[in-house]
């Protein structure tokens, strides 16, 4: 039965991911394929995530978040996530940032 709950935990938690990607997307009025171009993502990768269809890898959620000039935990946040979630998330985020900016 606990099992069942952290998959059901998960499952909203990759959900609201990608309504947050969607809305924000929306609020600065790009397409899907606006923010592939400027993330260089594969538009598909996009329509997936916002559509619940694929979860969102980290290194996605870094390069969506620069597309918008935010910062990458406001695409993760939601109310039912504690503050050790988000610093952990943070964490990962900062790793693939010094990762990302070894590669270019």
């Amino acid at each position: 039965m606990e099992n069942n709950t952290k998959k059901d935990g998960l499952k909203k938690f990759l959900e609201a991911i990608g309504k947050n990607i969607k809305e924000e997307r929306k609020k600065t009025k790009m397409t899907q394929h606006d923010l592939a171009v400027i993330a260089r993502i594969d538009l598909n990768t996009i329509s997936n995530i916002e559509n619940n269809k694929s979860p969102a890898r980290l290194d996605t959620i870094y390069k969506i978040a620069n597309a918008f000039k935010i910062d990458p935990t406001r695409l993760v946040a939601t109310s039912k996530i504690c503050h050790n979630d988000i610093d952990d998330i943070r964490k990962q985020l900062k790793e693939i940032n010094k990762k990302l900016d070894n590669i270019i």
